[in-house]
């Protein structure tokens, strides 16, 4: 994704704060295998599947429909079309779309992948689900660590300042025991 296509979407809250994948591609008349290996070799767990007539997506194929559809189905995966085991229509979401919006569809929709399209319906990025709750995780550390140290501020600052409330009482009991005499 490049940093120009992506400007009129970057902002607080924004999908991109879930910092999604660039986008896998291959073709629907692709075998199984070439798909595959696509994904071995990019390290992905999600190919998006374009139609090449109209240049768009049309379908999405993870490991799992690789597991599921394949192996457990004893197919060819030299000669099976990845057309014929991908999810055709997957649920997508559009560039500007909140990063709060995009992952409350992935977990009520029960999808681990989501693709993102541009407003040319373009896809530009892809979501996925695990990667989203790591990042979540890993800031949530950082705050707890944050806090902490906020905390242990606090605490230094209430000792300090009852510090000063006893010096400041034992000067003022100093000075009425001096005035009484």
């Amino acid at each position: 994704m490049s940093s120009t296509s992506l400007a009129p979407y970057l902002g607080p809250g924004s999908v991109l704060s879930l910092r999604p994948d660039s986008p896998v591609k291959c073709y629907k008349g692709d075998s199984v295998l070439k798909a595959a290996k696509l994904m071995t070799e990019k390290r992905v767990g999600c190919v998006i599947v374009i139609d090449p007539s109209t240049n768009r997506i049309c379908g999405l194929a993870t490991s799992k429909d690789l597991a599921f559809r394949v192996v457990a189905n004893s197919l060819n995966p030299t000669n099976t079309p990845i057309e014929a085991i991908m999810t055709s229509d997957p649920y997508i979401s559009y560039m500007n779309t909140s990063a709060n919006d995009a992952l409350k569809l992935m977990v009520s929709k029960k999808v681990r992948h989501l693709p993102l399209i541009d407003q040319n319906n373009i896809v530009e990025g892809m979501l996925n689900i695990t990667k989203c709750f790591y990042h979540a995780m890993v800031r949530l550390e950082k705050m707890a660590l944050e806090a902490k140290k906020l905390q242990v501020t606090f605490d230094d600052l209430n000792k300090t300042s009852d510090a000063l409330n006893l010096d400041v009482d034992n000067y003022n009991h100093g000075n009425n025991t001096n005035n009484n005499n």
